[in-house]
Parts: C-alpha cells; sequence; structure tokens
C-alpha cells in the first residue's frame, strides 16, 4: 500500500459492537481493511458505535417511517396491494404512530446526534463494513424485514444522522463473493471522502465487479462542488 499525502485519523467501532451475523470470513476482512487504512498513512482510533446503532433504531422502529406513508400516501392508501407485501407492513405500520410520538422520536435523534457528532469530532472519518454479512436473495425474500434490517446495520443512521458516506470494494472472499466497507463523514464531506477512496480502491487493484475489468484512472473531482450540488444517479430493487 501506498501512503496517501497527508496523515489523517479514522475511527473503528469497539470489536464487541460490530456484527458479522456469524460470517468470520467478512469480520477477518474488515480487520484487514483497518490495516490497510494504516498502510496509507491513517492512525486508527477505537469510537463507541452504540450511539449510531441506536439512532438507526428510529428509521424503522419508530415514527420516521410515517415519513415514507407521507410521500406515497394517496397512493398507498387508494390501493396497497401494488406495493411489495414487505412495503406494505412497513409504510402501512406508520398509520399507527401519533405525531407526539413523532416529536419524541425527534428528540431522541438530537440527544444522539450530539453524541455521534462528538465521536466523529475524534476523526477525519469513521470506517465500517458496508454491510456484516450477505444473504441470498431467496433468504432475503423469506424473511425480508430481519434480513434487511441486518444489512442496514451499519447504513440506516447514515441518512438520519445527516452524514456524508462512500462505500469502497475491500476483496473478494475466498467463496467468490465480495466484501466492502464504508467511510463516512460529517456532511459535504464529499470531496475528501471520494479522493480517499479513489487512493484507497486503486490500492486494491480489484477489477470492476463481475466483468472483470481494470479500474479506469479516477477523474479530477470538483473543488468545491459547483452550487454544492452533484449529480447522483439512482437505482432501487423496489423498482419494476
Amino acid at each position: 500500500a501506498k501512503a496517501i499525502s497527508a496523515a489523517f485519523k479514522f475511527g473503528v467501532p469497539a470489536p464487541e459492537q460490530l456484527a458479522f451475523f456469524g460470517d468470520e470470513a467478512a469480520e477477518l476482512l474488515f480487520w484487514q481493511s483497518v490495516e490497510t487504512l494504516t498502510e496509507l498513512g491513517g492512525e486508527a482510533v477505537t469510537i463507541n458505535l452504540e450511539p449510531f446503532v441506536q439512532a438507526a433504531k428510529l428509521l424503522y422502529d419508530g415514527p420516521y417511517v410515517a415519513e415514507r406513508l407521507a410521500a406515497i400516501k394517496d397512493f398507498f392508501r387508494e390501493d396497497p396491494t401494488r406495493c411489495l407485501p414487505v412495503i406494505q407492513t412497513i409504510v402501512g405500520g406508520a398509520e399507527k404512530r401519533s405525531a407526539v410520538e413523532a416529536y419524541e422520536a425527534l428528540y431522541a435523534l438530537q440527544r444522539f446526534k450530539r453524541v455521534t457528532d462528538a465521536e466523529l469530532a475524534k476523526v477525519d472519518f469513521i470506517v465500517t463494513p458496508t454491510a456484516g454479512t450477505i444473504y441470498p436473495i431467496a433468504n432475503v425474500e423469506a424473511e425480508p424485514i430481519q434480513f434487511n434490517s441486518n444489512l442496514g446495520y451499519y447504513t440506516n443512521f447514515m441518512n438520519l444522522l445527516d452524514y456524508a458516506a462512500v462505500a469502497v470494494p475491500a476483496a473478494m472472499r475466498a467463496d467468490g463473493l465480495p466484501f466492502g466497507v464504508t467511510l463516512f463523514a460529517p456532511a459535504h464531506q464529499d470531496i475528501p471522502l471520494l479522493q480517499l477512496a479513489a487512493c484507497w480502491q486503486a490500492d486494491t487493484g480489484l477489477p470492476l465487479g463481475a466483468i472483470n475489468q481494470p479500474l479506469p484512472a479516477s477523474g479530477a473531482l470538483p473543488q468545491p462542488i459547483i452550487n454544492g450540488q452533484v449529480r447522483v444517479a439512482v437505482c432501487g430493487a423496489h423498482l419494476s
């Protein structure tokens, strides 16, 4: 690994706070990724992931799901069967939530954010697995809520806490499945994160996914982002 131009500090969750859901291969590759960041010039600092995880629970276990219902209210109430069954269960559950619960969740999130912002202030960014493990599609279809909850363990807090994040490939497992990590920082740190991600991905030497094509040279990143905006492409498994 080649060190990047400037030294940096990065947060690593305490080992007992990491969840790999029994996936020892993923756990091994995560700690190898931490070693790689150190080789690139980083200093690892142990951080407390628990408040991030607790904040994430507000997304589906609390009234924040009502925001999703508000976005599709007329469509959903007219004929909820046009949605996948799991969406009917999750979004439909928002009908039972009250305004009082919504404000209580808002206040809880503000409390969590004060604590999580303090953890982030100790470092330049935090690294976590992108997902603690991955599942066959059939498993997710059979038990979508639990398995999707596991898949979102490291991501469900990002939007709630207003953080910027980039997921990068880290390694290919012995069984041919991929493993990746996520680097996240406070909002508006997109450019530094993308610059580090470019160095990271070039260092891994991994091909472009299953097509086995080499990674092209990274283009110049805008500095800063013009008008504070960046174009994004969005796709989702819920689309038909």
